[in-house]
């Protein structure tokens, strides 16, 4: 067992192990993983309110970010993932794109979700499959304010699990914005892909598929083409037009798909509230600790 997994007490498994223990239910961890993304700018602009308001006694949270000096985040975070270290290919990318990038709107500006989608693929392959601590890595937006009490983990967690599919994300069908709202994904950590080879893959289960495919669009110049660029457009694509992956992603929105913001009136919306616009500077004076 590598030292650093023996120091943390992990579990590591082998692909096989894995596979048995999963086919025969013997995973009996029920715990949902937080990650997100954020810097010192957006921590003072609005997402402090996450912090504040996050349930860290009952969650693990993961902050992913491209600052040095990590003095703003909270003790308590679990860890702290520096982007431009662990994936330096992706930030370069960003730079690149900087520099073509003319357009105002969010949604054609693709810089500005790199952090976003490097979080995303190196949260799924880093906590899932290879450790038994967590049963679900779920991605969740700064500027999202945990207003009401948060159920346990494990119940969260199989709250997610009723639905059978290992990855979540609110669809829409909105005439403006006909693709996913991307502020809350989860991500099962545990199951498998039938028919996928996991032994010569790099993408064993749908997860971390969907999370390689992502960052591929951003390393493409496809992905200055109008509203491409944005990381919600990219998962309606990915989720809709990649056969292997049709099957394997569920809809969070319930009736409310043709919302503009589904977040506000689904299963979700009991936990917190994802604030948009000037609402992420809406002062917070909930706590949940």
């Amino acid at each position: 067992m590598p030292l650093g997994a023996a120091l943390l007490g992990v579990r590591l498994l082998t692909r096989a192990q894995r596979s048995v223990n999963v086919n025969n239910g013997l995973f009996t961890v029920m715990r949902t993983l937080f990650v997100t993304s954020t810097n010192r700018e957006l921590y003072r602009a609005y997402a402090h309110h996450f912090f504040t308001t996050f349930p860290h006694r009952e969650y693990d949270l993961v902050v992913y970010t491209e600052d040095q000096d990590h003095s703003w985040i909270p003790h308590w975070v679990k860890h702290i993932h520096h982007i431009p270290t662990e994936d330096p290919e992706i930030w370069r990318r960003r730079t690149e794109l900087q520099c073509t990038e003319s357009a105002t709107d969010y949604r054609s500006t693709p810089s500005r979700w790199v952090p976003k989608v490097a979080t995303l693929r190196l949260a799924v392959h880093t906590y899932s499959l290879w450790t038994d601590l967590y049963s679900a890595t779920a991605w969740i937006d700064a500027d999202c304010v945990f207003s009401k009490a948060m159920p346990t983990n494990e119940r969260f967690t199989l709250q997610m699990r009723r639905y059978a599919k290992p990855i979540l994300i609110h669809n829409r069908t909105h005439a403006q914005m006909p693709y996913p709202e991307s502020g809350f994904i989860w991500f099962d950590s545990q199951s498998y892909m039938p028919g996928v080879r996991e032994w010569d893959s790099t993408y064993p289960h749908a997860p971390t598929l969907a999370v390689n495919l992502l960052r591929e669009k951003w390393l493409d110049n496809a992905i200055l083409v109008k509203q491409a660029g944005h990381d919600a457009y990219q998962w309606g694509e990915i989720l809709t037009k990649t056969p292997l992956l049709r099957n394997y992603w569920g809809d969070l929105s319930g009736p409310y798909h043709h919302k503009p913001h589904p977040q506000r009136n689904s299963v979700t919306a009991a936990y917190w509230t994802h604030r948009k616009g000037a609402a992420k500077h809406t002062k917070s004076t909930n706590s949940t600790g």
